[in-house]
């Protein structure tokens, strides 16, 4: 069944944010099992006018979208990252801003545990950055299918084990 876009961009926006809850669980799990602090940067979102009728608010974000999480591994690595949430059959590298691939670079530069938790279709996976900002360079091209991103799956029973590659010692 074919959904009207405003529709579909509901629908996928609710997927998205389903998805990042899953995310914090898994933040939740391995903060309990000490292996990992890791925390939500919450959006920077200045609201102008709030309907009282529905709860919807207008506005407009201060500040340019940092990653989505950041936090620090047991043994002191940081981890930074973004999630992205798509029901297509790829993604695109243009699905992260300049600015939040600025700085998912410096922190790669400077060492951290850096890349995409995302899911496509129904692959969840976690991308490194450095497969992710050479997409151009492996995959011919700026995006990666769900096939290709089966290399980066990790397991998502009710949450999402985004240090599963990174425990493997894969990256």
């Amino acid at each position: 069944m074919k959904y009207p876009s405003n529709m579909q961009n509901k629908a996928n926006n609710n997927q998205g944010k389903i998805f990042e809850k899953l995310i914090e669980l898994g933040c939740q799990k391995y903060a309990r099992a000490n292996k990992a602090f890791i925390e939500k940067i919450p959006e920077d979102f200045h609201p102008q006018k709030i309907d009282k009728t529905n709860g919807k608010a207008t506005g407009y974000y201060k500040a340019k979208a940092q990653p989505d999480f950041q936090g620090t591994l047991q043994g002191g690595r940081s981890i930074c990252f973004e999630a992205k949430y798509t029901r297509a059959d790829r993604i695109k590298s243009s699905v992260i801003t300049k600015n939040q691939a600025e700085c998912l670079t410096m922190h790669s530069d400077l060492g951290a545990y850096v890349g995409v938790c995302c899911q496509i279709n129904k692959t969840v996976a976690f991308i490194p950055w450095d497969a992710w900002k050479n997409m151009k360079e492996i995959y011919g091209r700026m995006y990666i299918t769900e096939e290709e991103a089966k290399v980066y799956q990790i397991p998502s029973p009710m949450y999402i084990e985004f240090l599963y590659l990174h425990e493997l010692g894969v990256c």
